[in-house]
């Protein structure tokens, strides 16, 4: 999915060069904004302190919304104009791992890990869009 963000991006950069670097922020940040708040919103089952257990189709529509992150970040890697190969690689093998992980820890550090992970991940999705900003006002890159 980040490679064809990368793909579609490059149909339309041209279009926003002069922007790019609020796209990139608007992006990142629209995606960690959202794993903040459902970082916070998360819902719990009733007098347990788990996590409600996902179904099918819970599963089904969190992997659209991951994909579709993953396509997201794919165009701010195009707008920017950072090659594409490294974060693909680097984003598969990550996801790859951190999957078999979770797998395999998920039941124990589930229940304590996974509101702040997700509230990790996303301030530092923020935090870099806010960087891209910083230079490109800065620095003019």
């Amino acid at each position: 999915m980040p490679l064809l963000g990368w793909l579609a991006g490059l149909t339309f950069r041209s279009a926003i060069e002069s922007y790019d670097h609020w796209v990139a922020f608007s992006i990142l940040f629209f995606i960690g904004a959202h794993m903040i708040w459902e970082a916070i919103r998360g819902e719990q089952m009733e007098g347990e302190g788990l996590p409600y257990a996902l179904g099918l189709r819970q599963l089904l529509l969190l992997s659209i919304a991951t994909s579709v992150d993953a396509l997201a970040a794919g165009v701010g890697f195009s707008v920017i104009q950072m090659d594409f190969i490294y974060p693909v690689v680097v984003i598969g093998f990550v996801t790859f791992v951190l999957s078999m992980a979770g797998l395999r820890f998920g039941k124990t550090l589930g229940y304590l890990l996974a509101r702040r992970a997700e509230l990790l991940g996303g301030v530092i999705l923020i935090v870099i869009g806010a960087h891209i900003c910083y230079q490109h006002i800065r620095f003019g890159i």
